[in-house]
């Protein structure tokens, strides 16, 4: 072999060693055997945002979620054991289809949490996954799942037709929700109003909890129409129930106080009730001592 055959045949060998990179930049970029690693999937959420009222055993209400919280679920899902962030909500409304790695997965799941305390205004928590494991397949119609999320925190109301009973013989100087103990409200403890700036019950925003909690507390402070001198501060512990201290998840914690004056002392009656079981915490101020 002489040398003019040898090059040749070094050139040939180059060219078929770079063969197959460029074969490989192609499928990169858009042949059917890159696109097989991902499906479509179709995702269908509802949430559901009711909590126990408070007042009848047997009834619900709703909670108001914005447009905002409800496009900004986080879809997860489960492959292989591992969770992978799928998008958001947004990807997926109105019939839309989104590209995610193929395959099996397990679970899909929902979830919103900008809850920074353990307690906040307007902060609903909320979660919901599939029941069923969804299979998503490369080069095929989309599959599709349906997730209904539920609110993972409760709220504190204040029973309304109760309360205005209430300001008819007193005048409320502070009524707010705060952590640590029953005593000893503090700095670090933010109070969490629920009066607004013309001592009326505020009406514009919600107060979330986390559950779980031992060490949440409402106070009321206030003096009687009929005698400004008679006093009274008192706070008392939001709880699920008599028999446990903590609260609990997708309650709706409606506090109702009243006020009855009987053989010279006055009674505050404050019932927190977390569940269809009524819990009454009677409070006894007596402002003639």
């Amino acid at each position: 072999m002489n040398m003019q055959q040898t090059f040749l045949l070094g050139i040939t060998t180059l060219l078929l060693l770079f063969l197959p990179s460029c074969s490989n930049i192609l499928e990169d970029s858009g042949s059917p055997s890159a696109i097989t690693k991902t499906g479509k999937l179709g995702l269908a959420l509802e949430a559901d945002a009711s909590v126990c009222v408070t007042t009848k055993a047997t009834s619900t209400t709703s909670v108001t979620i914005s447009d905002e919280v409800k496009n900004n679920l986080v879809i997860t899902g489960t492959k292989d054991g591992s969770p992978i962030t799928l998008g958001k909500s947004s990807d997926f409304t109105n019939g839309a289809t989104k590209a995610v790695p193929a395959g099996t997965y397990t679970e899909l799941s929902a979830t919103y949490d900008q809850m920074s305390g353990d307690l906040q205004f307007d902060s609903p928590t909320l979660a919901g996954k599939t029941t069923e494991s969804v299979t998503i397949t490369p080069n095929a119609a989309a599959a599709s799942a349906s997730i209904t999320v539920v609110l993972t925190n409760s709220i504190i109301t204040i029973n309304t037709e109760e309360f205005a009973k209430l300001q008819k013989m007193a005048t409320i100087t502070k009524l707010y929700v705060y952590t640590g103990t029953a005593d000893d409200p503090t700095e670090e403890n933010p109070e969490y109003t629920l009066l607004s700036t013309a001592n009326t019950l505020e009406t514009g925003k919600t107060l979330f909890v986390k559950p779980g909690l031992s060490n949440v507390f409402i106070r009321i402070e206030g003096k009687l129409i009929a005698d400004e001198t008679k006093i009274f501060s008192i706070s008392s512990q939001i709880r699920e129930s008599e028999e446990t201290s903590i609260t609990a998840a997708t309650k709706n914690y409606s506090v109702q106080y009243s006020l009855a004056n009987t053989q010279g002392t006055l009674t505050l009656t404050i019932n927190v009730n977390g569940t269809v079981e009524i819990v009454e915490i009677p409070v006894e101020v007596n402002p003639y001592e």
